[in-house]
């Protein structure tokens, strides 16, 4: 529920009764006020080298502060509802979200990737280098990874076998 005050609210212990200007309770019924309402989440960043990224968040709230986090610390000065970033590099790789602040709590955005793709093929290079592992512990081919295995697009296993294209 969205509470619209025209002029003024009453706030008591967190239930708001909105009233029009002249003073009359416009509606019956306390509308409880609640932390902020993340209507659009940021979204999946991929950039060449040098490029710029950009994310935003879209409340349903006026009355917000904002902190922008890198893998889960805080970017300094990074306090709106958008965050611009220009001449990316691999150091800017990683995971963005940001916290969202009112009088009553905060909420918290989902993560958003940034990929930079470095060779131009179209797949972050943080996909390219982050096969682990794979197959049983107990069958050694299987858990070994090739030493000189990149830019694979596809793993496939089964029963005693697995293939990497």
């Amino acid at each position: 529920m969205i509470l619209f005050c025209l002029i003024d609210c009453a706030f008591v212990e967190g239930i708001a009764y909105p009233y029009d200007e002249v003073g009359n309770r416009i509606s019956r019924h306390a509308a409880t006020r609640s932390g902020p309402i993340i209507v659009s989440q940021p979204g999946m960043q991929m950039v060449q080298p040098n490029g710029s990224a950009g994310f935003s968040v879209v409340v349903a709230d006026a009355s917000v502060s904002y902190q922008w986090r890198f893998n889960g610390a805080n970017i300094s000065g990074a306090m709106g509802d958008s965050l611009s970033l220009a001449k990316v590099t691999a150091a800017n790789q990683g995971s963005y979200d940001v916290v969202v602040t009112n009088a009553i709590g905060s909420a918290t955005s989902t993560a958003a990737s940034l990929w930079v793709d470095v060779d131009g093929n179209g797949v972050g290079d943080g996909w390219e280098t982050s096969v682990l592992a794979w197959g049983l512990e107990s069958a050694d081919s299987q858990q070994t990874v090739p030493v000189n295995l990149e830019k694979a697009v596809a793993i496939v296993a089964g029963n005693g076998f697995s293939v990497v294209l």
